[in-house]
């Protein structure tokens, strides 16, 4: 019986000293966790602002655009916050094998939003060109809210990218080398 107690304990504390090793990388985690969506929703305030007054202060496309701008940007608000205020600091308790999935799956949304993004711009440079067969309004319309998503989409491909490298730089460098260290 005393053994048995004695290696729980032996395990116990061995998983908790591990675990604190990976304090370092979740507190990374977290700081990236906040700062990109304080960005995703700074950037959505911001075109909210400058796209309403846009829209109200111009004509033809570049209302339109404008519109396109603020509309779109109500989600990246939206998601800006949420993400902030829905961020947790990493428990760094948590067994190392669960902190390695939250990390792949947070890297694997990144590229996935990456890959949407891409067919943000597509769909822009789509409606761009199609502006030219169209006539008046609709041509306006169609070119606005093209030039619109082609900005929309690479601002986050940028953006998502940019978060993506950073996450996995986080992991090279400050959780991989532990994971070496247990082997």
């Amino acid at each position: 019986m005393f053994q048995k107690k004695l290696a729980f304990l032996f395990v116990f504390f061995s998983l908790h000293v591990h675990s604190q090793e990976f304090e370092p990388y979740t507190t990374r985690h977290y700081s990236l966790s906040k700062q990109s969506m304080l960005t995703l929703g700074g950037w959505g305030a911001a075109n909210i602002l400058t796209g309403g007054i846009g829209y109200f202060n111009s004509e033809g496309s570049s209302k339109y655009f404008h519109q396109m701008n603020a509309s779109w940007n109500t989600v990246n608000l939206a998601l800006g916050v949420v993400g902030y205020l829905g961020a947790k600091r990493t428990d760094y308790s948590k067994h190392w094998s669960i902190l390695l999935q939250d990390q792949h799956k947070t890297e694997k949304i990144l590229l996935f939003n990456s890959a949407l993004d891409l067919g943000y711009i597509g769909t822009g440079l789509y409606l761009h060109q199609r502006s030219f067969q169209l006539s008046d309004e609709a041509a306006y319309r169609s070119r606005g809210f093209g030039n619109s998503l082609i900005v929309q989409g690479s601002f986050l491909l940028i953006f998502d990218i940019t978060v993506y490298l950073l996450h996995k730089k986080n992991r090279l460098k400050n959780f991989e080398p532990i994971l070496l260290k247990m082997r």
